[in-house]
């Protein structure tokens, strides 16, 4: 029952398989029948790969089923970003672009890092409940919170997911060949007088995104 059950979250050799046929995320999630926001769950290790989805990259890419199901490590860009964002980390604003070398360069060392994270998180959680109302309440933050909820599911909301691709499908159903960012620009500007701005990372400093109302 476990083998069967059992979900496979392959985003980092999905990406290296990719990146070594050179192929952009479009290209590949055109060869396999996904849009490319799904694409990008799966490299992100955001969404499971399904077995239909194993069975297309073994058909198209004449991929060794057995190499991509061995035990991999789970450490991608959300996961490491995740355990920096933790306030332990707090004044070290580790910039992304290191999180993504390390994610894609250093595989074991950032399994290993996320293992200890993971381990120490638990730790934590557990000395709260341990302590229970006499524990510190300015650890208890929303944003801590937040983050223990998204620990506890492995970052996979299968309900955002579909709702992500609902939003894809219905951004592209008149688009007229649009990048998806230019769309979603639009949609947010047009819905909800919400303009995008990249800026540059001497300006956002430890910033990934910050809304500015």
């Amino acid at each position: 029952m476990d083998s069967v059950d059992r979900k496979l979250f392959l985003g980092g050799r999905l990406k290296r398989l990719r990146r070594d046929l050179a192929l952009t995320q479009t290209a590949m999630a055109g060869d396999l029948g996904v849009s490319p926001s799904y694409l990008n769950h799966i490299e992100r290790n955001q969404r499971p790969v399904s077995a239909q989805l194993l069975l297309r990259l073994a058909e198209t890419y004449d991929v060794d089923l057995r190499e991509l199901n061995r035990p991999a490590g789970q450490a991608g860009e959300a996961e490491l970003a995740e355990v920096f964002a933790d306030p332990v980390f707090l004044g070290l604003a580790v910039p992304r672009h290191e999180i993504l070398q390390m994610a894609d360069e250093a595989p074991g060392a950032a399994d290993a890092l996320l293992r200890l994270y993971r381990a120490f998180a638990d730790a934590r959680t557990r000395e709260r409940n341990r302590l229970g109302e006499g524990s510190d309440a300015s650890d208890d933050t929303p944003t801590e919170r937040v983050r223990e909820a998204i620990q506890a599911r492995q970052n996979h909301f299968p309900d955002l997911d579909l709702l992500g691709e609902a939003l894809y499908a219905e951004l592209h159903r008149n688009a007229t060949g649009e990048t998806t960012e230019a769309l979603a620009r639009a949609r947010l500007s047009e819905r909800h007088n919400l303009a995008v701005k990249v800026m540059p990372a001497e300006v956002m400093v430890e910033w990934t995104r910050r809304f500015d109302p």
